[in-house]
């Protein structure tokens, strides 16, 4: 191979190598405009900018990698919408007294959007080749979206949210290759 050959390949994969990020950039560019409708009614700024900082480097990453990482990603920005929603709408919701503590009514809601929402991720990525790693990927992208507006309340309604997505994963985890086969 002569010198031309190798700069032309080397140009080719560099312009094909930008194109997949410049892609991947515009897929996640969601993200930040969640993060901002998020931060009008947050308490907790610098917790809301860093998981929001973080669903958009896994969204763009996810994206950029492509394949299984790829379709789950675009499946949890979708998912992650409802538990995000459920969030943003119901913090009017009145607080309560639970076990003790005092809770948002949002948080709730939005624990319950997200069992939803991942036995939906599940469903929908089990038809890919690679139903775990779509599914694992949608579920982190999920729950990153939607702890952008859970963390309004602090690290608790994080907390909620994660708890959320690990009870409804149970299933998903207990029926392993059949829940994928189904």
């Amino acid at each position: 191979m002569d010198r031309s050959e190798q700069s032309l390949r080397a140009a080719a994969r560099g312009a094909y190598e930008r194109g997949r990020l410049t892609g991947s950039l515009a897929r996640a560019l969601p993200v930040p405009f969640l993060a901002l409708l998020s931060l009008t009614d947050s308490h907790e700024v610098a917790l809301t900018v860093s998981v929001a900082a973080v669903a958009f480097a896994s969204m763009v990453a996810f994206e950029f990698r492509g394949g299984a990482l790829g379709v789950g990603a675009r499946w949890g920005l979708i998912t992650g919408l409802l538990p995000f929603s459920a969030s943003v709408l119901g913090r009017p919701l009145p607080h309560f007294v639970m076990g003790g503590h005092h809770v948002h009514g949002c948080v709730l809601v939005c624990a319950a959007a997200c069992v939803a929402m991942t036995l939906l991720l599940a469903r929908v990525t089990r038809q890919h080749r690679r139903p775990t790693a779509a599914w694992l990927a949608g579920t982190w992208v999920m729950v990153t979206i939607g702890a952008t507006a859970c963390a309004c309340v602090g690290v608790g309604g994080v907390a909620v949210l994660v708890g959320g997505v690990v009870i409804a994963s149970l299933p998903v985890a207990a029926l392993g290759r059949r829940w994928a086969a189904a």
